[in-house]
């Protein structure tokens, strides 16, 4: 199966992942789940139009118990199985975390050991889960036994391999309702693969708007070498009329000060200093909204 382009990839992603779903529940268990109609908040002239996708805050609940709701129509977040196929615990930690951070509630965590086996018993074991994310040294070329696991549970491979770098051997199958992702073990991979798929996966699933996208300007020079599209993490500041985009190393350390991603074209040159790259924001709370 060749290797797709990442905007492709992107799509197919999209184009998988289940319609959003509502359920009525009370004001207060709902607070932190998003709305899944237009709602209306508020009385004599100063109603504010809530549109689908918004976030119940204790303020959304407060006015609406005002004037007369007890429940409210959101939308259920996915249940999320990780399994990680790894000596290393902070792939289990940080797949976990990047899951909470893009707003899903139920997420369980699994390790593997690296056989068809064993993996293949994981995944039947977490069949009931809506989304399920594999990380591990089982996507090696040599040992790439995820996609033969997740077909042995009846899952259908839509694709695997992305034309990107790091990331270029993750992959998206389908389990009747179920999404299943196979992620690099490396941290700058598999932090950019979880922000640009399966974030984007839980956005639609949840009704919330796509990250943010940008266009910014290097505050350095910066050598390019990749056949494939070349995802780099960025650290970004706003002045003077332009976003400035300092690229970071690969790696967990440098990964705590990148708030943003840049997509690189393949090729080998040198981008100078100030040239423009286009970007998309990884601090959702600050950065949520901001595109081009």
């Amino acid at each position: 199966m060749a290797a797709l382009d990442p905007e492709q990839a992107l799509e197919l992603v999209l184009e998988h992942t289940p319609a959003p779903r509502g359920v009525n529940l009370s004001l207060t268990t709902a607070v932190g789940l998003t709305l899944a109609e237009t709602a209306s908040c508020g009385t004599n002239g100063d109603a504010i139009v809530l549109e689908r996708g918004s976030p119940v805050t204790a303020a959304v609940a407060g006015l609406l118990a005002a004037i007369g709701h007890n429940e409210v129509s959101v939308i259920r977040p996915p249940s999320v199985a990780v399994v990680s196929v790894t000596e290393e615990p902070a792939v289990g930690v940080m797949l976990t975390a990047l899951a909470r951070e893009a707003g899903v509630t139920t997420t369980r965590h699994f390790t593997a050991e690296p056989t068809l086996e064993d993996l293949a018993f994981l995944l039947d074991h977490v069949s009931q889960a809506d989304l399920v994310i594999v990380a591990g040294e089982v996507f090696s070329n040599s040992r790439d036994i995820a996609p033969q696991a997740m077909v042995h549970c009846g899952a259908t491979i839509v694709f695997h391999g992305v034309a990107q770098d790091p990331g270029d051997r993750m992959l998206l199958a389908t389990r009747d309702q179920q999404l299943l992702f196979g992620l690099p073990v490396e941290p700058t991979g598999m932090n950019i693969c979880f922000r640009r798929y399966v974030d984007a996966a839980i956005r639609k699933w949840t009704a919330r708007p796509p990250t943010g996208r940008f266009r910014g300007r290097l505050s350095g020079p910066l050598e390019v070498r990749s056949d494939r599209t070349r995802y780099v993490l960025a650290s970004c500041t706003e002045g003077s009329g332009s976003i400035q985009v300092r690229p970071l190393e690969q790696g967990l350390v440098p990964s705590l000060e990148a708030d943003a991603y840049v997509a690189l074209f393949p090729g080998t040159y040198i981008l100078a200093d100030g040239s423009e790259v286009h970007g998309a924001w990884l601090d959702r709370a600050l950065r949520i909204g901001t595109c081009s």
